[in-house]
Order: structure tokens, then C-alpha cells, then sequence
């Protein structure tokens, strides 16, 4: 008798490479026409694991998977038995510029003193591949995106007054913008100008939540002496702000929390005047008033 004929599987991404927050489909063929089902496995530190069931048809299966980190993903797909899987094969996923608001973040000293500055706590907002940011005028111009990599060239609107803003950078996690950036261009006299040029930050739309419950944020370290609260933290998008106390004070302090797109972590000098336009209202408010 001949031997019987060998089951093979073949799967891939219909992309390589994709944006956080976006999804992409998962296609692939079985030899085996009497097969029912596979499964769609994804390696991580404990090897394969099984994310997701397919049903097949004349041979044929697909899904579609919504990945919710950056990084390069493998993947590879198996029978219902597991004695056949197909070749290993990957998918990158990126952040990217998403559209929304952001607050431009600055601490280098070089802001306050820079005309028309300083930057620090301004509203950056990016539609599409146009961005915007309004300083004595409103400077506008593109957005463009390269993977994770941006680059934004903003004019002055107004005629009577050259001035040009150039952003470029990187964009991670939780929609968080990190770059140079140089402003300059000429003083309304036509005589002289000014070019400043300092690292910035723009903190933006959330692209995937994490964890507000107290339990999570009372992972974080506090300084000597400091202990959190039995209270529910107050949060927004990626801000936290929670209750504090410092030994055996009676009256408890606060801590502002950001998600940097793995863990939260402490926002030193939070209640700071500078910072009231760079941290959401409510949390700023339940951290910083004293009600």
C-alpha cells in the first residue's frame, strides 16, 4: 500500500507590520480536507500557547487578531492534535502618531526663555496629516509618519509673522510622543530671529488603559516613611492621582501616577503651578486642592 499522504499547514498575516491599536487577519490552508479545526498560537516565555480557534472549510481557515503591545509577535498555527504546525511567522506592531490632543511636556530650562515660549503645557492637536499648535499665532502643517517615527513642520498662519515649528521623534506606547523639537523664525521688526532647540514630550490620547484598581497602584514604591491609603484612586485615561500618608500624620497627601506604557510610576513635583496644564483637571484637583 502507499504510504499515506503527509498533513501539512500553511498560515500567514495578511500584514507584517501594523499600528498598535489596528487589526489584521489571519489566513491559511490544511492538507488535510477532513480536518474540522486549528488553532492559532502565539510564542512567549512559556512557549506555545494557543490564542485562538479556527473553524476550516473545504481546507481553508481564518481569524483576526488585535494585538495590545508593541513588539514582533510569532505565531504559528496547529492541527487539533497538535502533531502538525506550519512555519513560524511573525508580525510587528508599532505605535504610531494617533489623531487627538496632546499636551506638550518641557523641562528643559531653555523653554522660559525662548520667545514666545514657553511650550511647556501648549496643546498639540493632530488630525490626520495635518497637526497644529497655537503660539502668539497658530502654527500649522504635516505629519509624517514612518512606522514609529514622526516628523511635524509647522508654519505660522499669519502673514505678518515668520515662524516655524519642527517636531520629530517617537512615538510609544499609550500615545506618548518623545523627540526634539526647534522653534525659531523672525521678530516682527524684520531685523533679527531666534532658534531654540530642547527635547520635549507630548502626552496624548490613550491607545490601550491600564489597570486604576488600588491594588495595581499600591504596587508602586513610595518614598521612606510614605504608605498609600485605604481609598479608591482617582483616574483618568493614563493619570492616576491616590491617597498617601506620611507616617503617623493625621492629614493624608497624594501622589500623581503616569503609565509609561508598562508600569505606573511616580510623577515627582506634581502640584507645582507649571504642571496644572500638563495633568488632567481631575486629577490634578483631587491631588493637589485642599478641599
Amino acid at each position: 500500500m502507499p504510504a499515506a499522504a503527509t498533513t501539512t499547514i500553511s498560515a500567514r498575516v495578511a500584514k507584517t507590520n501594523i499600528t498598535l491599536g489596528s487589526s489584521v487577519g489571519v489566513s491559511g490552508t490544511i492538507s488535510d480536507r477532513s480536518a474540522t479545526r486549528t488553532y492559532l498560537q502565539r510564542k512567549g516565555g512559556r512557549g506555545w500557547v494557543d490564542i485562538a480557534g479556527m473553524s476550516v472549510r473545504n481546507g481553508a481557515f481564518s481569524t483576526t487578531i488585535t494585538p495590545t503591545g508593541v513588539g514582533i509577535y510569532s505565531f504559528r498555527v496547529r492541527s487539533r492534535s497538535g502533531a502538525t504546525v506550519s512555519s513560524t511567522f511573525y508580525l510587528k506592531v508599532v505605535a504610531t502618531v494617533a489623531d487627538g490632543t496632546y499636551r506638550l511636556y518641557i523641562t528643559d530650562s531653555r523653554d522660559h526663555s525662548c520667545p514666545y515660549g514657553p511650550l511647556d503645557g501648549r496643546t498639540l492637536t493632530v488630525r490626520g496629516a495635518t497637526a497644529s499648535l497655537k503660539v502668539g499665532a497658530t502654527l500649522s502643517g504635516p505629519v509624517t509618519r514612518s512606522g514609529s517615527n514622526f516628523t511635524m513642520s509647522l508654519d505660522s498662519t499669519d502673514p505678518t509673522w515668520v515662524a516655524n515649528l519642527t517636531m520629530t521623534g517617537t512615538a510609544k506606547p499609550n500615545a506618548l510622543l518623545v523627540g526634539r523639537l526647534e522653534f525659531g523664525g523672525v521678530y516682527p521688526s524684520g531685523q533679527t530671529g531666534w532658534v531654540c532647540d530642547m527635547p520635549f514630550e507630548a502626552l496624548g490620547p490613550q491607545v490601550s488603559g491600564p489597570s486604576c484598581a488600588r491594588s495595581v497602584i499600591e504596587r508602586v514604591a513610595l518614598p521612606a516613611g510614605y504608605r498609600w491609603e485605604d481609598a479608591a484612586p482617582v483616574c483618568t485615561g493614563t493619570w492616576a492621582a491616590a491617597r498617601t500618608r506620611y507616617r503617623s500624620d493625621e492629614v493624608p497627601s497624594s501622589e500623581v501616577l503616569r503609565w509609561n506604557g508598562k508600569a505606573w510610576i511616580l510623577y515627582p513635583g506634581q502640584c507645582t503651578p507649571r504642571f496644572e496644564a500638563v495633568i488632567p483637571a481631575v486629577v490634578y484637583r483631587y491631588a493637589c486642592w485642599q478641599d
